[in-house]
């Protein structure tokens, strides 16, 4: 009995927290514009209180909204116009001494991510960590600042990722003889660091 739960929640599982993730991220989106759209739905409906069909339908209207803005400011952004004024607006959050930070983080990740022609990570090594006798996982990054490679002659910033958490870890800068590269992919590389090291090789390669 204890192997058949367990290998159902193995099963389960994965299939559990997608839908959680997926249910935030679409709460996330839609809390801000959910209550006009609940008051404009009630309201054609001719109720006192949003019913559980109305809040749905409101979950539902708010993300093909978003939708089709976020496709048609897409298409704006190209036209000349439109692409200087976007230019300039991006030009004042930069200037906004906290905004800038901020915004500057956000975009470089979301053009990083979102585009084919950029990695977020470039190549996956080896790097001695947290001492010169052990080694961790890394991900290189993008390129370091130019102050820190004059001075230092370091040439490489490497993120390591912390399990089971890889959303934190360390940002380390160290010379290139100092990492080896490996046949990893970004994704075998988070799926191990996950599985606090947990699962074999051949699943990887699997996937």
């Amino acid at each position: 009995m204890k192997r058949h739960f367990l290998t159902g929640l193995i099963l389960l599982l994965p299939f559990a927290i997608s839908v959680l993730i997926l249910l935030w991220m679409i709460d996330f989106l839609t809390d801000p514009f959910l209550e006009l759209t609940k008051r404009t739905l009630t309201h054609l409906n001719h109720e006192q209180e949003p019913s559980a069909y109305v809040v749905f339908l409101g979950r539902l209207f708010v993300l093909v909204f978003l939708f089709f803005f976020t496709a048609g400011l897409g298409f704006l952004a190209r036209k000349y116009i439109f692409s200087r004024l976007f230019k300039h607006l991006q030009k004042l959050f930069l200037k906004v001494p906290v905004i800038r930070v901020i915004y500057r983080l956000c975009h470089d990740i979301a053009e990083a991510t979102f585009t084919q022609d950029t990695k977020l990570f470039k190549q996956t090594v080896l790097i001695p960590f947290p001492h010169k006798d052990s080694l961790a996982i890394g991900l290189v990054t993008g390129e370091i600042p130019s102050c820190i490679k004059k001075d230092t002659g370091i040439e490489v910033a490497v993120f390591v990722p912390t399990a089971p958490h890889p959303v934190s870890g360390f940002v380390l800068l160290t010379p290139k003889n100092l990492i080896k590269p490996i046949d990893l992919s970004t994704e075998e590389a988070f799926k191990y660091i996950i599985s606090c090291g947990t699962v074999p090789e051949d699943k990887h390669t699997n996937t």
